[in-house]
């Protein structure tokens, strides 16, 4: 399933379109984003999982749009197989307690 949401104006996150697709392939990421392009005439940016298929039908149908990596499937996904976790994100990514020690 394909599912295009959007913010209004109190902040809310509301359905835009949803299609349907056996797989998350070029194809049909093109064709749902070709769907909701006719229906929207305003370029927007996209957060999205990183999809192979969606990165590649992005540009092509909408070339000035801007593509984010959403910030919880990165956040999984730091640390197991496929990501190697660089020395300064595991010194960030530590729990921030109150400053102890530290005189202003």
């Amino acid at each position: 399933m394909f599912i295009a949401v959007g913010t209004d104006a109190n902040g809310l996150t509301v359905p835009v379109a949803y299609g349907l697709g056996t797989t998350e392939d070029t194809a049909n990421w093109t064709r749902f984003l070709e769907c909701l392009k006719d229906a929207s005439a305003r370029e927007f940016t996209v957060i999205s999982d990183r999809d192979k298929g969606l990165a590649a039908a992005l540009p092509a149908v909408f070339p000035n749009c801007k593509h984010l990596a959403c910030s919880e499937h990165v956040k999984r996904n730091v640390g197991n197989d496929k990501f190697a976790v660089p020395p300064y994100y595991q010194l960030r990514s530590a729990p921030v307690g109150p400053a102890v020690g530290v005189v202003p």
